[in-house]
């Protein structure tokens, strides 16, 4: 059978992604694709701080700080058993982590594992924290990025039969007083061995008034 490997990335400031796989009877649901077993296993994850500029690396601008935790590997440096990963050389502030009990966002009042279209999830996965104030001199006044990522063997099926994913998320991004291509940005990416589907990878900057001091 011939297959495509699709790969999403997603590498968001401060949200949660829930995902439910349609399938047609032939076709396997992805394990733990959406946080079911309350841990990051078969995910791979990385987090940094890009506070001294990007590199680019594929469709994705890695920070030239960052940490990376195979999909691969036990915890500590891996995602299998592991149900957080800390914030960029600050250890006791979690970055990414798996939510398995319910609750509230502090900012936006909305339940942090949600019910959509009547639909009741039971996790979701958390990327970002509040730890992060503009000018804390303890290594906490920003430039950091999380992210995650699944790679999926979809089978080739008739049109008849699509292989379909839903990703829902909701996104908290704090006001830094910088213009909105300076602002932390959501984007989630897919792609397939012939590039990305842009149509499918969409991407958000917090939007502003674009009026702010270059300097700000």
């Amino acid at each position: 059978m011939i297959r495509k490997l699709m790969k999403i990335g997603f590498g968001i400031l401060i949200s949660m992604l829930i995902f439910l796989p349609v399938f047609s009877q032939n076709q396997a649901c992805p394990i733990n694709i959406n946080y079911n077993s309350g841990y990051l296993t078969h995910w791979q994850a990385y987090t940094g701080n890009n506070a001294a500029g990007n590199v680019s690396t594929g469709n994705i601008n890695l920070q030239q700080s960052i940490a990376i935790y195979d999909s691969t590997q036990n915890t500590p440096n891996g995602t299998i058993g592991a149900k957080s990963f800390p914030e960029y050389n600050l250890g006791s502030v979690n970055g990414i982590q798996v939510l398995t009990n319910q609750g509230a966002d502090p900012f936006g009042g909305f339940l942090t594992i949600p019910t959509i279209n009547g639909y009741s999830y039971n996790y979701s996965i958390l990327l970002g924290s509040t730890s992060i104030t503009h000018g804390n001199a303890n290594g906490g006044g920003g430039g950091y990025v999380r992210g995650v990522s699944y790679k999926i063997n979809v089978p080739t099926t008739p049109a008849t039969q699509p292989y379909t994913m839903t990703y829902a998320y909701a996104m908290v991004l704090e006001n830094g007083a910088h213009n909105s291509i300076n602002q932390p940005m959501a984007r989630a990416i897919l792609s397939t061995s012939t590039g990305v589907i842009e149509c499918a990878s969409p991407q958000y900057y917090l939007p502003t008034k674009n009026d702010a001091n270059p300097r700000g």
